[in-house]
């Protein structure tokens, strides 16, 4: 397994603007050193409501002797057709990024719901769940709106379908302390899995978070724990210069201290869009606080080079970009040599297969940013599989937590989250926002 951060394209050559020099990064060596130290002991501000939030730091290793009596439980969820993952946020995105990156083609089908709240989708989504069902249904507190209002639709549905044996096919995945979720799975006779209180969503798909989804799906949880016990011996190293989590935090503080606003996480591998979904979260909402940090966003290529790669290429120098780039993507695809007319016979003979040109598609359009003044990164795998996601995931939770306390602040809270939550609840009990008192209103509307 090998996991692999090639910087080349982030240092200074002919350029200026966000590019470094290596007399950058060793500049930060010292207080990375110390920060590492700091995530190490526990030391300083990383609590949420006094609870230190650096589990996730020894959760592969908690997890791991867990997996097969997890297996053991979830047996009646294999039995099913369909299984609802009922979840917002790390607790929807962990478990879709771990699907869609992994397969799951012999478990049942997995359907997400609670992270929507389009009526359309959520009938239509219902409706396609045929024959036995079942359901996980993740929320640390059970008080989180989104999630709460899906699982009112789907355990009606499953109570309706499986009868009096309905509770068998519910899963609780939610804190041990104080919840409402864990309340009701109690009453109910629901399967309860615990959410360690010292984890934080953004950072819990190596929890049950996770892992059930992950094993309902027959995904093999076991190594993708193992991969991510791998990385965790690189990425807890107190030297920087030899951790690649440290590395990574490093080139995204200084472009950030340079004045970039904003940062693409791209890949040309369709199976790890969600990932891109999960790693823009967990920075975003870590790195977001007293008015620090950078815009992150996901990017596909090649679709997304016809749209952003202009941007990239030609826009304001102060963006960069983290491509994950797959060496072997696991499917042998050569191109076809008889296409004809098209005048692309010699082209297709140099590429070969598609997963190669998968691979050139990352390669020339970071080499073109790069020439045009938009430095990057790549975070190289060697193949696909669930031990080098592992891998990935705990490399880019150890860099996302040092990025938070290179800006100086607690990566482990989120309390703008809180805020739109308050506001919400505000507007459902009938209270007035900017423009809604009968002051003036500034809208412009179409006539049709």
């Amino acid at each position: 397994m090998n996991v692999a951060l090639d910087y080349t394209r982030c240092l200074e050559v002919p350029h200026g603007g966000l590019f470094l020099t290596e007399a950058d990064l060793r500049r930060l060596v010292p207080t990375l050193a110390d920060c590492l130290r700091r995530l190490r002991e526990g030391e300083g501000d990383l609590c949420d409501q006094a609870v230190l939030m650096t589990g996730w730091q020894d959760e592969p290793g908690r997890q791991l002797p867990k997996v097969e009596d997890y297996r053991r439980r979830l047996a009646p969820l294999r039995e099913v057709d369909h299984v609802f993952i009922v979840g917002i946020g790390g607790s929807y995105l962990g478990p879709r990024a771990l699907y869609e990156a992994l397969g799951g083609n012999t478990g049942p089908e997995l359907l997400f719901l609670g992270y929507d709240v389009d009526p359309q989708y959520a009938r239509t989504c219902l409706e396609r769940a045929r024959g036995k069902v079942g359901c996980v249904v993740i929320s640390k507190s059970g008080t989180t709106v989104e999630p709460a209002m899906a699982f009112r639709y789907v355990r009606a549905l499953i109570h309706e379908r499986m009868g009096s044996s309905a509770r068998k096919y519910i899963k609780a995945i939610t804190g041990a302390k104080g919840s409402v979720l864990r309340r009701i799975a109690e009453a109910e006779g629901y399967d309860v899995f615990d959410i360690p209180e010292d984890i934080g969503g953004r950072f819990s798909v190596m929890t049950p978070v996770g892992v059930v989804p992950g094993l309902v799906a027959s995904l093999p949880m076991e190594e993708y724990l193992e991969g991510a016990l791998a990385m965790k011996r690189s990425a807890d190293l107190l030297e920087p210069l030899c951790n690649p989590a440290a590395m990574l935090a490093a080139l995204r503080y200084l472009f950030w201290e340079r004045g970039a606003v904003a940062e693409y996480q791209v890949c040309s591998c369709q199976r790890l869009e969600s990932h891109l979904q999960w790693a823009v979260q967990l920075q975003a909402e870590s790195e977001g606080h007293y008015g620090h940090g950078v815009h992150v966003l996901g990017a596909l290529f090649p679709r997304d080079l016809h749209s952003v790669g202009q941007l990239l290429q030609e826009g304001p120098r102060n963006l960069y970009e983290v491509a994950t780039v797959v060496r072997n993507q696991g499917t042998a695809m050569p191109l076809a040599r008889t296409g004809g007319d098209d005048g692309l016979d010699g082209f297709v003979e140099r590429v070969g297969d598609l997963g190669r040109f998968s691979d050139m598609v990352v390669t020339g359009a970071l080499n073109a940013h790069f020439a045009g003044g938009a430095p990057s990164s790549t975070l190289e795998l060697d193949t696909l599989d669930a031990a080098h996601l592992g891998a990935l995931h705990y490399l880019l939770f150890k860099s996302t937590a040092l990025m938070g306390l290179l800006l100086r602040h607690n990566p482990f809270v989120q309390p703008g989250v809180k805020a739109w939550k308050d506001a919400l609840h505000a507007v459902a009990e009938g209270q007035h926002g900017p423009g809604e008192t009968g002051g003036e209103r500034h809208v412009l509307r179409c006539a049709g």
